[in-house]
């Protein structure tokens, strides 16, 4: 499907477009919010300052994605791999099960966010803002420089190697 059909089907009121492919197209700046792209290909989409609060993403695949300032708060999301999040907005998501890795993450927003059973790994959360962030999460290569709002008794199912909001470096749990 390219861009003009998605926009066009999305204008008239459809929402579901299960399995699709949307690979490597540019998608940046435009309003899905509500969408619901389960199984869908979204490997390299350009998805830059694009509007999917309330979409709904089960086994989508969401690798090598640009998704610069998007705004997907509200949103469900299984995993994110090898993609750039840099100042998205991540409020409210929920993520059960799936792996968050490989990512720029610098400024991006994940307050309240529901990380449920979430492996976060090799990952950049500078100056993100983290406050009230839950679920039983695991970090492993992670550097929280200058993050707001994070505490490490979040992290319910254990960290390693993380570099801390004040710059500190963490090898793991058993040394706190």
């Amino acid at each position: 499907m390219d861009r003009e059909e998605l926009l066009r089907r999305y204008a008239t009121g459809e929402r579901y477009f299960n399995g699709i492919d949307l690979s490597g197209i540019d998608l940046s700046g435009i309003d899905l919010s509500g969408i619901d792209l389960r199984f869908a290909n979204l490997e390299t989409t350009n998805l830059s300052r694009t509007i999917l609060s309330g979409s709904y993403m089960e086994r989508t695949n969401i690798n090598n994605t640009i998704l610069i300032e998007a705004n997907l708060q509200d949103s469900f999301i299984e995993g994110i791999l090898n993609s750039d999040l840099r100042r998205a907005n991540l409020d409210r998501i929920r993520m059960f099960n799936g792996p968050i890795r490989n990512c720029n993450m610098e400024g991006t927003s994940l307050r309240n966010a529901d990380l449920s059973n979430v492996g976060i790994e090799s990952i950049n959360l500078r100056n993100a803002n983290l406050t009230g962030t839950k679920g039983e999460f695991f970090m492993k290569d992670v550097d929280l420089t200058g993050a707001i709002g994070f505490d490490l008794k979040n992290v319910g199912a254990g960290y390693w190697n993380l570099t801390l909001l004040n710059g500190a470096f963490v090898t793991d749990w058993d040394t706190e």
